[in-house]
């Protein structure tokens, strides 16, 4: 088990590791990323900017393995990937100023908790200076953890996951093909597609809609389609089940816009969270 004094990075170190790379990994520019000592904590407990970097979870399990030696490492960290190819902010990089992402047929126009399960969030969405904050917390169908993201990979074993990102689009996958999420920010508004699993349910974001199923019954418990939701997260109650919508106290209540075409809805609503 690592020690907790390596775990915790300070955070003005952590940004300027973000910073220098490009908001990605070094090699690659995935944007789901750790902090990797370049000279190993086992040899000197340190936090020091030059001698670490940021690398998605599968470049750092070959760097601490040895796999990639130390002058292969540097020649990364001097030369990052995003930044040599210009995308000095990141992967995720987003055209729109507003916070909103196409759930299949609905609209979600909010910046914070999306998707939030018997009082755990589960999604949430955020922009930073024109990129996108990504949190996720992924569990199987029994319920065991299997991965905590927070644009960082906080914990569980990235081994068993396939991470894929272009430009302006991230795919989180496991390794027999099972996709967990999708999303997509070149698109406006974005688009997600994602399954949730908690308490023997399925939140899964389709093409079609938002639908909650039931793992013990066959067809969905609960769906949505057409609707705009502004200031509000969905929360699900499994033992009920039921959907819920909690209005973000930030912005003094939500709404919802119903009717009227995709676009007319995503301009009403945007307008309305203004």
């Amino acid at each position: 088990m690592n020690s907790p004094a390596r775990d915790h990075v300070p955070e003005d170190v952590k940004r300027q590791l973000r910073q220098q790379a490009g908001f990605g990994c070094v090699a690659c520019g995935l944007p789901v990323f750790q902090y990797h000592h370049i000279i190993p904590w086992e040899v000197e407990q340190h936090n020091r900017v030059g001698d670490m970097m940021v690398v998605c979870p599968n470049h750092h399990d070959q760097c601490t393995k040895g796999a990639i030696l130390e002058p292969e490492q540097r020649s990364w960290k001097a030369k990052p990937f995003n930044i040599e190819r210009g995308y000095v902010d990141g992967q995720l990089k987003i055209n729109q100023s507003y916070c909103a992402v196409a759930c299949g047929s609905c609209l979600m126009v909010n910046d914070g908790t999306q998707v939030r399960i018997d009082g755990e969030p589960l999604l949430s969405l955020s922009l930073d200076e024109g990129r996108v904050q990504l949190s996720l917390t992924l569990y199987d169908e029994h319920d065991a953890p299997l991965a905590i993201i927070q644009n960082e990979w906080v914990s569980g074993d990235p081994s068993v996951w396939d991470l894929e990102a272009t430009y302006q689009r991230l795919t989180v996958r496991r390794k027999a093909g099972d996709v967990r999420l999708r999303l997509n920010v070149a698109a406006e508004p974005m688009r997600l597609r994602a399954q949730l699993h908690k308490n023997g349910h399925l939140e899964d974001i389709s093409p079609q809609g938002i639908f909650v199923n039931s793992l013990e019954a066959a067809g969905p418990s609960m769906a949505m389609e057409g609707v705009c939701f502004v200031a509000m997260r969905i929360d699900v109650d499994t033992t009920r089940p039921a959907f819920g919508l909690v209005p973000d106290s930030r912005y003094g209540g939500g709404s919802m816009v119903v009717g009227g075409t995709p676009l007319d809805a995503l301009v009403r609503g945007v307008n309305s969270h203004i």
